[in-house]
C-alpha cells in the first residue's frame, strides 16, 4: 500500500466499482494546477500514471480556462468505465472571458491499465484548439484595453450609465488616494436624477455614507452624473442633521460640476470631513506607482509585500 502522489490530498477522487483502480484529481487548494492534476492507481496502490494539466492540453489552452489566484478550472465532470477499463474527463472548452455561463466541454478517455490518452473526435477537437486560440487572443485584447486604461488620463464618463460612474469613482480614488500602499478602499454612491422614481432612495444611500460612524478613517464617493443639482439638493438636506466636527474621520471624493461642488463644499465643511474634488471636466492622472511595467510599480508592489509580511509576523507574536 502506498501513500498518495499529492503534496497534502487531492481535491476529489473517483473509485472504480470493482476496486481495481483509484483516480485522485487536483491539488488541494490549487485545482488544476502543478503535478498530480490527474493520478491514476491500479491494483495494491501502484502508480499507473500521473498527469498534469498540460500533458493532455497545450498551455494556450491551459491559460484559456476560467481560473483564480491559486486555481484552473479545467473539468464539468469524470467517470470510471469499469467494463472498458477506461476514465472519461469532461474537459472544459475555453470560451471569452465574459462568456464563461455558455461554457461546453469535449471528452477526453485515459486507459486505466497504462495512462494512454485518446483524444475526442478530430472535428470536437480542432474546434475545441479553435476556441482556445480565439480565446487567447481575446484576453490578450482585453488585457492591452486594461493596460492602456490605467497608464491613460482618467476620463469622467459621457453618459449616465450607473456602472461606468461606479468605475470611476473607484479608479479616480485609487489615482488620488494618499494611502494607497495600504490598499485604500471606497464606497461609491451613484444618485439617481431627481425625477427619477428610485431618486428618494439613492438619497438613502447617500445619507448612509455620509453619516455612518466607522470608528476608523473611511473614504466615501458620491456623484449625480445626470443631475449634479440633485446632488446638491440632496447634500443639502442631509447636512441639516449632521453636528460641526462629527464626520471629521470621513474623506468625501465628490464629482460634481464646479457651480455645484462650490457650495457642496460650503456645506460639508463644518463637519469636518476632508474634501476631494473630482472635476468631470478635467482628466485624472495615473499615480506612478500604478503604472504598468514602471519602476515606480516593482517598488510599491516590493513595499506592500514587507508590510504584509510586517503585520504577519505582528500577528504570530500573539501565538
Amino acid at each position: 500500500m502506498r501513500s498518495l502522489m499529492n503534496p497534502v490530498s487531492p481535491v476529489t477522487a473517483l473509485v472504480a466499482d470493482n476496486g481495481s483502480h483509484v483516480v485522485t484529481f487536483d491539488n488541494w487548494h490549487s485545482i488544476g494546477r502543478g503535478e498530480n492534476v490527474i493520478v491514476i492507481y491500479g491494483p495494491e496502490g501502484k502508480l499507473i500514471r500521473s498527469l498534469t494539466l498540460t500533458d493532455v492540453v497545450p498551455e494556450n489552452y491551459v491559460a484559456g480556462l476560467s481560473h483564480s489566484v491559486s486555481s484552473t478550472y479545467w473539468k464539468s465532470g469524470a467517470a470510471i468505465l469499469v467494463e472498458e477499463k477506461i476514465l472519461e474527463i469532461d474537459l472544459l472548452v475555453p470560451v471569452h472571458p465574459r462568456k464563461r455561463d455558455k461554457q461546453e466541454a469535449v471528452t477526453f478517455r485515459i486507459a486505466l491499465e497504462d495512462g494512454t490518452i485518446t483524444f475526442p473526435p478530430t472535428d470536437e477537437w480542432e474546434a475545441a484548439l479553435c476556441a482556445a486560440n480565439n480565446a487567447e487572443k481575446e484576453r490578450e485584447r482585453i488585457e492591452q484595453e486594461r493596460i492602456a486604461y490605467l497608464r491613460d488620463p482618467l476620463v469622467a464618463p459621457a453618459g449616465c450609465e450607473m456602472r461606468d460612474w461606479h468605475q470611476y469613482l473607484r479608479e479616480a480614488h485609487l489615482r488620488l488616494a494618499p494611502d494607497y500602499l495600504d490598499d485604500p478602499v471606497t464606497s461609491t454612491t451613484v444618485l439617481f436624477p431627481s425625477d427619477h422614481k428610485r431618486y428618494e432612495e439613492s438619497v438613502g444611500w447617500l445619507r448612509d455614507r455620509m453619516t455612518e460612524e466607522s470608528g476608523y478613517p473611511r473614504a466615501a464617493s458620491f456623484v449625480a452624473p445626470c443631475d449634479p443639482d440633485g446632488l446638491l439638493a440632496a447634500i443639502r438636506s442631509i447636512m441639516r442633521d449632521v453636528e460641526p466636527g462629527t464626520l471629521s474621520e470621513a474623506t468625501f471624493y465628490i464629482s460634481s460640476p464646479e457651480a455645484q461642488y462650490a457650495e457642496i463644499e460650503r456645506l460639508i465643511i463644518p463637519s469636518g470631513a476632508t474634501l476631494v474634488w473630482l472635476d468631470p471636466a478635467k482628466t485624472i492622472p495615473q499615480r506612478p506607482e500604478r503604472v504598468p511595467g514602471s519602476a515606480e510599480e516593482k517598488a510599491a508592489n516590493e513595499e506592500r509585500l514587507k508590510r504584509m509580511q510586517a503585520d504577519i509576523d505582528l500577528m504570530m507574536e500573539d501565538f
